[in-house]
């Protein structure tokens, strides 16, 4: 009883947030984040005439493949679902 008045003091002086607008806040920037990203490839290719399609298609390739690393659980560097890959012993 005494730590649901405690967070419901938290609460009103504006000391303890909602799980649910933090998420709403997070989901928001990440959202934002990704769209400025995925812009990239577009403005270099207006900035940057001298850049191939092929250097464009890479460029897009490999900001893509970071977000989608982004996305994966912290530690699942290989998107496999298990533990990180150890580079030099796999070498």
């Amino acid at each position: 009883m005494a730590d649901l008045r405690e967070i419901e003091v938290h609460l009103k002086r504006g000391t303890l947030l909602e799980a649910v607008a933090v998420e709403k806040a997070w989901t928001d920037m990440m959202r934002r984040l990704q769209s400025g990203i995925l812009a990239v490839t577009s403005r270099l290719r207006q900035q940057l005439l001298h850049l191939t399609p092929r250097d464009i298609q890479v460029i897009d390739r490999e900001l893509r493949d970071a977000l989608a690393a982004l996305a994966l659980p912290a530690g699942d560097q290989d998107g496999d679902g298990g533990p990180p890959v150890d580079a030099e012993r796999a070498a």
